[in-house]
């Protein structure tokens, strides 16, 4: 997502990669490659990987586990041609990474990132459906919380996305990071973990749906 996520970088070099070429539309599609060993186990490799990955997804849907990559799963085979699959920032972005699976549609993957992390992000993906394209977001409870007055341009211009929501009270990604299991004296860690970075806000989205 980031071309230097660790911002340390003094130059950088944008380029297509030798199996890419830009439509007229600007959108990347992968030149036909010719046949090498190399190629073809890299390609059985990413199919095998796929297998691997689906057959777990069906597993879990129908063992009844809550999955927060499974949106991004389902999504890439509900959206027409044309449409926009919106992630929000944190885990989310970081699921569609993971769980978005290749298809024959054309579907546009977008997410915002920058210094505001999860504001906006509502009002971002009502911003694409004002194009007229079909728009289904994936956003996490807190990032929604932070965008509620979104809902309300919607209302006023009439904008129609598809919203999904992951409601795990608050920020589930800090659990991912050194956060989670830091003990730094003075710091408030690990005593105030939940307080400081899980966040949790114990509010029912049930009446904003």
């Amino acid at each position: 997502m980031h071309a230097d996520a660790t911002a340390t970088a003094r130059a950088l070099a944008h380029a297509l990669g030798a199996g890419e070429r830009r439509t007229a539309g600007g959108r990347l599609r992968p030149v036909p490659p010719r046949g090498t060993r190399w190629l073809d186990a890299w390609l059985a490799a990413d199919r095998a990987a796929d297998r691997a990955l689906r057959g777990w997804l069906v597993r879990a849907t129908e063992s009844g586990e809550t999955f927060e990559g499974a949106p991004f799963a389902h999504l890439a085979d509900l959206l027409p041609d044309g449409g926009i699959l919106w992630a929000s920032s944190s885990m989310p972005v970081r699921d569609m990474d993971a769980w978005l699976p290749a298809g024959p549609r054309d579907v546009r993957p977008l997410a915002n990132r920058g210094a505001n992390g999860i504001d906006g992000v509502l009002s971002s993906a009502l911003g694409a459906a004002a194009t007229g394209a079909r728009v289904a977001l994936v956003i996490g409870d807190l990032a929604l919380l932070h965008d509620l007055a979104g809902l309300v341009a919607a209302r006023l211009h009439g904008l129609s996305a598809t919203v999904v929501v992951a409601q795990n009270d608050g920020g589930g990604i800090f659990s991912f990071l050194p956060q989670a299991t830091a003990a730094v004296a003075g710091s408030g860690l690990p005593e105030r973990y939940e307080e400081l970075f899980g966040t949790p806000h114990g509010i029912d989205l049930g009446p904003v749906v």
